[in-house]
């Protein structure tokens, strides 16, 4: 599957979950905050600044989570990039860990906001991140 392919339905997921009431996000200010407070608590792993353009997203690992959907977001809250898949660690943009600063993808310029969401194997999310600076 393609990263826009996995990208669109990892952000089609999170779109369903809000709009039914199923996941209540925090305020995007509340850094501090758990995304889903009624979940486990995630740790972010990577530094918040000096990974490049394409830092690699590290994450420890959820007890009973099947796969993880990361949201890569502007201050502001928009959409900036996401992924969902079993690993816990990406490098931002997709493509390979050892990836080279000029390679394609999305590139991280400005400074952004990132969390990871595990889901279990039913699809219910199991834990959840606090939100976390990321700059280039």
């Amino acid at each position: 599957m393609s990263h826009r392919v996995a990208a669109l339905a990892a952000l089609t997921t999170l779109v369903a979950l809000v709009v039914t009431g199923a996941l209540t996000l925090a305020a995007p200010d509340a850094l501090a905050a758990p995304v889903l407070p009624a979940t486990d608590h995630l740790t972010l792993r990577t530094p918040t600044n000096g990974g490049g353009a394409h830092p690699i997203l590290r994450w420890q690992a959820a007890r009973a989570a099947d796969h993880y959907l990361v949201v890569v977001q502007t201050p502001d809250g928009d959409p900036f990039w996401t992924w969902q898949g079993a690993a816990t660690r990406v490098r931002l943009g997709g493509g390979p860990l050892h990836a080279r600063a000029s390679s394609a993808g999305a590139r991280l310029e400005t400074k952004k906001v990132w969390f990871v969401l595990a889901f279990g194997a039913d699809g219910a999310p199991v834990a959840s991140s606090t939100k976390r600076s990321l700059g280039p």
